[in-house]
């Protein structure tokens, strides 16, 4: 079996600093603790292995070749925070995953722009976001952050992300930029699906593949928390404009995660559950439909899933205000793009 692995998704919460007419990056003051105080100075957020989720990606690409039919599907993702980055590396605050954690949740609609099969055995799809992100069902994107004072994630059931009484740390809705990207599949390298530990998906397996995607920019936040995004820059404003993923990469087969049989929206979630076999019972609002050969070509199962991994450097975006300093609302940027600047009133 040839099993191909490329590092996963990486999620870059950017912000850009603003003093007149230049823009520069800025390690971000951010309270762990969510107390409001001036916390790390924190440059990126480190995410641990996890799922992302193809829904209707095998349909679009089946749609594309047949050349009827929609090309659109939703992608999404969930993810556990193992670790801050910092100016001077990687740091663990006190309790990170033992008294506490960090939770994101994410979706988008993408749509399938090539397919090509040029060796027997071998197949690529690219495809690219839709305008401004839509999901297929017309509703907005959504990207959040979440801490929790308990640990409940779990990857296996997709539960304990942003679960019920979790704290919203920030809330964006909208993709603001296009994005790109591929995937290459190798139709006949065929094994189990998890890979990570103990095979919790008995009986279903996976073509093996690698893929990337462009930086995604996403912005229109609806919430920031200012007891965790802190100030501490007198005559200043932090505005949070945007979160991007980037370096987006896909892998197959599960080898550091388990896959998750669960997806969450925001304000529904995916509930703790009992293993099954296979992983296919219905316990919450997204549920994978792979069948029993996970990303073939040629079969009928509309769902995709594949491992990512979440990288999130961190900037700011400072403006001056009047004597009273204010956290203030959204704008847009991304670590690879020039931040779309706001001033205060």
């Amino acid at each position: 079996m040839n099993n191909l692995r490329l590092t996963g998704l990486a999620l870059a919460l950017s912000l850009a600093h603003y003093t007149g007419a230049q823009a520069a990056g800025f390690d971000a003051n951010f309270d762990p603790t969510g107390t409001g105080s001036t916390g790390l100075l924190v440059s990126g957020f480190d995410w641990s292995p996890t799922s992302f989720l193809a829904r209707g990606g095998m349909t679009a690409i089946r749609n594309f070749v047949a050349g009827t039919g929609p090309t659109t599907f939703d992608a999404f993702t969930h993810a556990t925070l193992g670790a801050f980055f910092t100016p001077t590396g990687p740091v663990t605050p006190p309790g990170l995953n033992s008294t506490h954690e960090f939770t994101m949740i994410g979706g988008l609609g993408m749509q399938v722009t090539s397919v090509s099969q040029p060796l027997p055995g071998f197949a690529t799809a690219t495809f690219q976001t839709t305008v401004g992100g839509r999901l297929t069902d017309g509703s907005n994107p959504f990207f959040a952050l979440y801490h929790d004072t308990t640990l409940d994630s779990v990857a296996l059931s997709g539960s304990g992300y942003g679960s019920a009484g979790d704290t919203l740390l920030l809330r964006a809705n909208a993709v603001l930029s296009q994005s790109a990207g591929i995937f290459l599949s190798f139709q006949n390298a065929i094994g189990p699906l998890d890979l990570a530990g103990a095979n919790d998906w008995p009986g279903v397996n996976t073509v093996s593949g690698t893929g990337s995607q462009t930086t995604l920019e996403v912005g229109d936040f609806s919430y920031v928390n200012s007891n965790f995004f802190t100030n501490g820059v007198p005559g200043f404003a932090i505005v949070l404009d945007a979160l991007a993923l980037s370096g987006v990469s896909i892998a197959l087969p599960f080898i550091s995660s388990n896959p998750s049989d669960c997806f969450n929206l925001v304000g529904s979630f995916c509930s703790a559950d009992t293993p099954t076999a296979p992983r296919l019972e219905a316990d919450g609002p997204i549920i994978p439909n792979i069948g029993l050969l996970n990303g073939a070509f040629g079969g009928t199962a509309p769902d995709f899933l594949a491992q990512t991994d979440f990288n999130s450097p961190i900037a700011t975006t400072l403006v001056p205000v009047p004597a009273a300093v204010w956290l203030l609302g959204s704008a847009l940027a991304s670590g690879l793009a020039f931040a779309r600047r706001r001033t205060a009133a």
